[in-house]
């Protein structure tokens, strides 16, 4: 039997171990002091928080598995909701295939369905191994190597300044109002708004309100040369045209500087931004198609209460549809969430029954259901995969008008 703890000081040591091993690609040295190992780039940001919890999976006494959980308020759809997360997932390598990482899942879910968090996520090493525990794709993050020189130039910069520490509750705010009109985004710790002021940040300033930010840093194009620089862009948020023109431009008039523009965006419609959005590679596709982004899957979400969730959106418009759903959820690993909820839809307002009748019934897998209700693919899409199922298709319109968002999630925190 597998038993899970809050770690201490000597559980910690243990886990550094750990992780050593399960991320050699790192260079971690096994025996790296606490104090060292929070400070890597990329690893520490989260783990001051009070939000964020070190567990330590426990066998026969001795410690044999780690994990990071994670309690977030995300946007999803028109309401904020609490999720989880779990990362940085280590088993010792003297204990693989004993399904540690298995139990480790399952302690997550519990651990969240005691808070009655319903809704969590992970960042996935392994994309096929998650997908059959249950968690769906979010959307793909797209990087885009732009020439300088042909990013967009607008007709003016002047309201892009410099941001400093001093500008922090503006960007927040700024983050706070975009969030709101997106679905997704998670909200802002105060280790993550001072890390973005670790590097380069600029944003469209009017008066003391910050309208729009781009948090990037400079990344050497050329091995052989110091004077040949990228600019690698991980956040650029906008709450209007102009402050977006004016970001662009910003990025425009660094062309004697640096060679391309690096954007990371979930935005599925950000080439139409470019007048030549092809990268450097000059591959055509099948046969007429230009290289222009590469692509990775990353982020998925899990619904571990399906009623819960809807309980959760319950101020949240579906579409302004009205009929009876019966919605039957295969789930393999929470038995509790394996079954069917019956939800009545009145103009788009979801309400949860103990039962009752109902006009149609859906059937599928809850990863694919978790992507639904984030709105990562449409109903239409996923029966004409043949992965969901209709017991009347009259009502598939219907029912694809109750789960479509125009607003695919984003997700700009790294767990």
């Amino acid at each position: 039997m597998t038993e899970f703890r809050i770690m201490n000081d000597q559980d910690f040591a243990e886990y550094i171990r750990m992780f050593s091993g399960a991320y050699p690609g790192l260079q971690i040295p096994p025996t790296m002091p606490k104090a060292e190992f929070d400070a890597i780039p990329g690893l520490n940001t989260l783990n001051a928080e009070p939000t964020t919890h070190f567990y330590g999976a426990h066998r026969d006494g001795k410690m044999v598995g780690g994990m990071r959980l994670h309690d977030f308020t995300m946007q999803v759809r028109s309401a904020k909701i609490p999720a989880g997360g779990i990362a940085v997932i280590a088993v010792d390598l003297a204990h693989k295939k004993e399904k540690i990482a298995k139990d480790i899942i399952e302690f997550f879910f519990q651990h969240y369905n005691k808070q009655n968090t319903n809704m969590v996520m992970l960042y996935s090493f392994r994309p096929d191994f998650y997908k059959q525990m249950g968690f769906g794709f979010g959307m793909k993050m797209n990087k885009y190597k732009i020439v300088a020189s042909l990013v967009p130039k607008g007709p003016s910069k002047k309201h892009i300044v410099a941001l400093s520490r001093d500008d922090k509750q503006a960007v927040l705010d700024c983050y706070n109002r975009y969030m709101e009109n997106t679905n997704g985004l998670m909200n802002k710790t105060e280790s993550e708004l001072n890390a973005m002021f670790d590097g380069q940040i600029y944003g469209y300033k009017q008066g003391d309100q910050v309208l729009g930010y781009t948090v990037f840093s400079f990344v050497p194009a050329h091995e052989s040369s110091v004077v040949q620089n990228d600019a690698y862009v991980t956040e650029l948020i906008y709450e209007t045209p102009e402050a977006l023109s004016e970001l662009l431009t910003f990025f425009n008039s660094q062309a004697d500087q640096l060679r391309r523009i690096i954007f990371h965006t979930q935005d599925e419609s950000f080439y139409h931004l470019f007048g030549d959005p092809r990268n450097e590679s000059l591959n055509l596709i099948s046969p007429f198609y230009h290289e222009s982004n590469t692509a990775g899957v990353g982020i998925m979400y899990r619904v571990i209460n399906t009623a819960g969730i809807f309980q959760d959106l319950a101020t949240n418009n579906f579409g302004g549809q009205t009929y009876k759903l019966k919605l039957t959820i295969q789930d393999s690993l929470v038995p509790e969430n394996n079954g069917s909820t019956i939800i009545h839809f009145e103009s788009g307002i979801a309400s949860v029954q103990a039962g009752g009748d109902f006009d149609v019934e859906v059937s599928l897998d809850v990863a694919d259901f978790s992507s639904l209700l984030m709105g990562s693919i449409s109903f239409k899409t996923l029966y004409n995969y043949g992965l969901a199922t209709v017991s009347n298709r009259d009502y598939l319109e219907q029912i694809h008008q109750t789960f479509f968002t125009e607003n695919k999630p984003l997700c700009l925190t790294t767990f």
